[in-house]
């Protein structure tokens, strides 16, 4: 069993949002320009980004947009680590968001990650159209593995970050990603605002998924681990009280932290606490 000498560096890597409520947008809006000014002055230029209709801007490690029914935010790299979940927290969707852990191993990054295409290979041998391993191999041995397809909803990749070019100074950095995609990337965030230690819980859920296509990896007994399972189809009752919580929620609380309890209630249509009905008996 693969075990590490040093763990590196684990959590969120990548993640995809998109806004859709008004109220949603607008408090997203102030975190972008926050964050764009953060990534301006450490350096990053900002410089215009379009896709699938959305036009923006794009600054190291942000990547934004708007369109017509709403706002989309990509972050990647040490960016998304920092800031998921403040945009997470806002968003309407996720539709990718990708895991990580990276360690380093008492042997050869190329010789790791050989290791781990046969041992991927031997059990996609054993499965019928279970997900195929792919190798890549540089110049001085393996570089990376590929698991599944690039469409799929996970698609695993194992690799060595110094072989790629601006992380030579990485060399032995083993890293092991999960990128997940569609309802499962969605359902994923869910359950990572919820925890306290998600970092922890990213990292976990990456390596048994790896564990699971194959590879020989150790684990601690305490390693968490996501339910990474479809969401079922949500009833009209959730989705009321999804709409709810996203674009009626903020705005009562705000109300509320302004002083307006009573205003809220009567606006609502809900009872009066004791505590709040001052009317004489």
């Amino acid at each position: 069993m693969l075990k590490p000498v040093a763990d590196i560096d684990r959590g969120i890597d990548y993640v995809t949002l998109t806004y859709k409520s008004e109220h949603g947008q607008s408090r997203v809006a102030n975190l972008i320009h926050k964050l764009q000014r953060e990534e301006v002055s450490s350096g990053n230029f900002a410089c215009d980004w379009a896709m699938s209709g959305y036009a923006g801007h794009r600054a190291g490690g942000l990547e934004w947009g708007a369109r017509h029914d709403g706002a989309i935010v990509r972050l990647s790299g040490v960016t998304a680590a920092m800031w998921w979940k403040r945009f997470g927290k806002l968003a309407s969707n996720c539709s990718r968001i990708d895991l990580q852990q990276t360690m380093i191993f008492d042997e050869d990054p190329s010789v790791t990650i050989g290791r781990h295409f046969k041992e991927l290979r031997r059990e996609w041998s054993k499965h019928k159209r279970w997900p195929e391993p792919k190798l890549f191999v540089g110049p001085r041995g393996p570089e990376t593995v590929y698991s599944g397809q690039r469409t799929s909803d996970v698609w695993l990749r194992i690799y060595h970050r110094g072989s790629r070019k601006g992380c030579e100074h990485q060399q032995g950095h083993v890293r092991y990603e999960a990128e997940i995609k569609g309802k499962l990337a969605w359902s994923t965030l869910q359950q990572l605002l919820e925890l306290r230690d998600a970092d922890n819980a990213a990292a976990g859920s990456c390596l048994k998924l790896t564990r699971t296509r194959g590879c020989r990896l150790w684990l601690t007994r305490d390693c968490p681990a996501l339910l990474m399972e479809r969401p079922k189809p949500h009833t009209t009752a959730q989705k009321r009280l999804r709409w709810l919580a996203i674009a009626v929620r903020p705005s009562v609380e705000e109300l509320i932290e302004s002083g307006y309890h009573v205003e809220v209630l009567k606006a609502l249509g809900l009872s009066f606490p004791a505590t709040l009905d001052h009317t004489d008996d």
